[in-house]
C-alpha cells in the first residue's frame, strides 16, 4: 500500500491491488467476478506550510508503502491547473532522487510535473523519502498570468498526486480525467452545501442603467442561486465533477466550468452586453472558460431529456437547475435580465446542435437584445424518485430519447476498519463480505449517498484473515472483487 502522508489535514483514497493466484474452491465461488485482488487502504495529508494554493504551486510530502517493497523504478505525477491557456512558467526541481522531471500539458489549462524515479525504491513497511520533502516549485514568470496555480481536479487536496510502478501500473491515485467539471446553483448563504464546503463561483451581471427591467418575471420568486441586487443579476454556483450529469425526463442546462461539456451534451455559449457606463461585472472564483469583463461571455452544457428516466430531480434539493418543467414538485421561475440598450451586441453560440436541439435550448433560455433565462428547484423532500414519477411520466414527449446506462458502484479498497466504494449515481449502498464457504462474515450498509468515493467504515473484530468476497450492491445493481485480507 501507497500512501503519501505529510502534515495539516488527511484526506482518503485508495490503490490500485496487487494480484494473487486463488484457490480452485475460491475460483469457483468468485466465477463471475473480473478481478482478483488484495485491496489496501491509504491515506493523505498535505502540509499546508509549504503547499501553496496560490500563484506558487509547491507540493510537499512522502510516500508510505505498508506492503511488500515496490520495486526499483517508479514514477510520481502531479496535476496542477491555470485557467489562462498559455502562462509562462519556471520550475524548480528539488527531488534531487528523480533522474528526470518534466512539464506536460494535459489539456488546454491542465498540466502535470512528471517525475522518474529510476534507481530508487520504496520500501516495505517504509517511507520515501525519509522524511517529508518538496519535490518541486513552479511559479509564474514575470506576472504573465491573471489566474494562479491549483492543484487538478480543483479541491482535490492531494488528489492531484499519482504513483505507477515500473511496469507502469498505478499504485496509488487515479490520472484525472478533463472535461467534467459543471456548475450548479446555490443560495449564496449555503455554500456549505458545496462538495466544497463553500461557493466555488460567483458571477454578477451589471444591467442597464436606464429604465432597467431586470426582474423574475413570473413563477417562483426566490430561485436557488439567482439574485436579483442592486440593479443586477448574481448568479452563485457548486462545482460539481461527473462524467455524465443525471439524466432526466426534461432538458435542462448547468454552467461549463471545463474544457468541454460533458458527454452527450452541448455547449451553448451567451454572450452579454452588458451595462456600458460604470460597469461592475465581477466574479470569483474558478470561473473559467467564462469571461467577465466589461461584458460577459457564459456559457453552458445543455443536457438532453431521457424520456426513460423516472428520476424526477438530477441532483438534492440543495441545489438549482436551468430549466422550464414545472411540476407539483418542481417549482420554475423566469427571470428576465435587461442587457445593454445602446449599440446592442449581444449573441448566441450553440455546438454540434440540430434545429431542433437549439429550440429546446432556447426554451430553457433565450433573448436577443436582453435575456431570459428560466430556473427550477426541488420542493418534494429529499427523495428525487418519489409520487412525481407519474405526473411526469404522463408529461407529452417526442421521439427524442438519450439513454444513460447507469454504472454499478464499485469496490475502490479495504482495510481492517474502512471500505471504499465509488457511486456513479446517487442512491443506497450495501457491502457484504462474503467468505469461501458463501457464508455472509459481515453487512454494512448507508443511506442516499452522493456520486463520488465513499469512505465506510466496518467492523472486522470477528473476521479471521483469509480469502473474501466483497459485494457492493447499488440501485439493484452488484458488483463484487475477490480480497484478501490479513
Amino acid at each position: 500500500m501507497i500512501k503519501i502522508l505529510t502534515y495539516y489535514y488527511q484526506h482518503s483514497t485508495f490503490i490500485k491491488p496487487y494480484y494473487k493466484q486463488g484457490k480452485t474452491k475460491m475460483k469457483k465461488l468468485f466465477q463471475l467476478v473480473l478481478l482478483t485482488a488484495s485491496m489496501t487502504f491509504a491515506a493523505i495529508s498535505i502540509d499546508g506550510n509549504s503547499t501553496s494554493y496560490g500563484c506558487t504551486y509547491s507540493p510537499s510530502f512522502r510516500l508510505y508503502n505498508s506492503g511488500s517493497t515496490i520495486g526499483k523504478g517508479f514514477r510520481i505525477y502531479a496535476y496542477f491547473s491555470n485557467f489562462d491557456l498559455n502562462p509562462l512558467y519556471d520550475i524548480e526541481e528539488y527531488a534531487t532522487a528523480a533522474t528526470n522531471v518534466r512539464v506536460q500539458k494535459t489539456a488546454k489549462h491542465v498540466y502535470r510535473v512528471v517525475m522518474d524515479f529510476a534507481n530508487s525504491t520504496i520500501p516495505a513497511n517504509g517511507y520515501f523519502p525519509s522524511s517529508v520533502t518538496r519535490f518541486f516549485t513552479i511559479k509564474t514568470r514575470n506576472n504573465s498570468t491573471s489566474h494562479c496555480w491549483e492543484p487538478y481536479p480543483w479541491r482535490a487536496r492531494f488528489g492531484d498526486i499519482v504513483v505507477e510502478n515500473a511496469n507502469g501500473q498505478v499504485i496509488y491515485g487515479r490520472h484525472p480525467g478533463n472535461n467534467s467539471r459543471i456548475g450548479i446553483l446555490v443560495p449564496a448563504n449555503s455554500g456549505s452545501l458545496c462538495p466544497s464546503g463553500k461557493v466555488d463561483v460567483t458571477i454578477r451581471l451589471d444591467a442597464e442603467d436606464n429604465n432597467n427591467r431586470t426582474r423574475i418575471v413570473s413563477g417562483n420568486s426566490s430561485p436557488k442561486g439567482i439574485e436579483i441586487r442592486d440593479g443586477g443579476l448574481k448568479f452563485t454556483y457548486c462545482s460539481y465533477i461527473s462524467p455524465t450529469p443525471p439524466r432526466v425526463p426534461y432538458d435542462y442546462a448547468v454552467l461549463k466550468l471545463d474544457d468541454y461539456c460533458p458527454s452527450g451534451t452541448y455547449n451553448v455559449k451567451r454572450f452579454h452586453d452588458t451595462e456600458d457606463h460604470d460597469n461592475h461585472n465581477y466574479a470569483s472564483g474558478s470561473y473559467w472558460p467564462n469571461i467577465i469583463n466589461d461584458n460577459a461571455t457564459l456559457e453552458y452544457c445543455f443536457v438532453p431529456r431521457d424520456n426513460s428516466s423516472t428520476r424526477v430531480y438530477p441532483f438534492s434539493s440543495n441545489f438549482g437547475i436551468f430549466a422550464s418543467y414545472a411540476s407539483g414538485s418542481l417549482f420554475h421561475s423566469e427571470i428576465f435580465f435587461d442587457d445593454e440598450d445602446t449599440d446592442n451586441q449581444n449573441s448566441w453560440t450553440f455546438s454540434g446542435m440540430s434545429d431542433s436541439m437549439k429550440r429546446r435550448a432556447g426554451v430553457v433560455m433565450s433573448g436577443t437584445t436582453n435575456t431570459t433565462y428560466h430556473v427550477v428547484k426541488w420542493n418534494g423532500g429529499s427523495s428525487l424518485n418519489k409520487g412525481a414519477e407519474a405526473e411526469i411520466a404522463s408529461k407529452p414527449v417526442d421521439n427524442m430519447v438519450v439513454i444513460n446506462k447507469p454504472l454499478p458502484a464499485t469496490l475502490k479498497g479495504i482495510n481492517r476498519t474502512t471500505v471504499a466504494v465509488e457511486l456513479q449515481s446517487q442512491g443506497d449502498v450495501e457491502v457484504s463480505i462474503v467468505d469461501i464457504n458463501g457464508s455472509v462474515v459481515a453487512k454494512v450498509a448507508e443511506k442516499n449517498l452522493q456520486p463520488g468515493v465513499h469512505q465506510i467504515h466496518w467492523n472486522s473484530a470477528n473476521v479471521p484473515n483469509g480469502f473474501y468476497v466483497v459485494s457492493v450492491k447499488q440501485n439493484g445493481m452488484v458488483s463484487g472483487k475477490n480480497v484478501i485480507l490479513k
